[in-house]
């Protein structure tokens, strides 16, 4: 795409653009940065037959935080009570199955962001309560 900047490596670049010889600059650092910790909320609580939309924050190294929902594999640790989507349009989405409890979860592995550490995050408890 044309005017897109793409960091390859760690550095220091001068970015120039002209038009009819009129041209203008600005410098540009790439800095690496980890993944450092993935948060997904605090404590849910879905009536049974719903669902709940969780979000995955990943905070990075140099102290920047991002959405990293469509990133993370979601897990859940009673699927019969409450199972999570790790679908393309779903992901995060957990669904009340049956009155109970779960773990959720999120967990990344990707080389580029975490130099291939499996970082887990804060487990959220879920608990399904039957509908009013």
């Amino acid at each position: 795409t044309q005017g897109r900047v793409t960091g390859n490596s760690n550095g220091s670049a001068t970015i120039t653009a002209s038009l009819g010889g009129v041209s203008g600059s600005t410098s540009l650092t790439v800095n690496s940065v980890t993944l450092v910790s993935i948060n997904i909320g605090s404590n849910l609580t879905i009536t049974r037959g719903n669902t709940s939309n969780l979000i995955a924050t990943g905070t990075f190294s140099d102290g920047s935080t991002q959405n990293i929902t469509n990133l993370v594999n979601w897990s859940s640790s009673n699927t019969t009570n409450v199972s999570i989507s790790n679908g393309s349009s779903t992901k995060g989405q957990a669904a009340g199955n049956a009155v109970g409890t779960a773990t959720l979860s999120a967990t990344l592995n990707d080389a580029s962001l975490t130099n291939g550490a499996t970082i887990a995050s804060n487990n959220v408890t879920a608990t399904v309560t039957t509908p009013p």
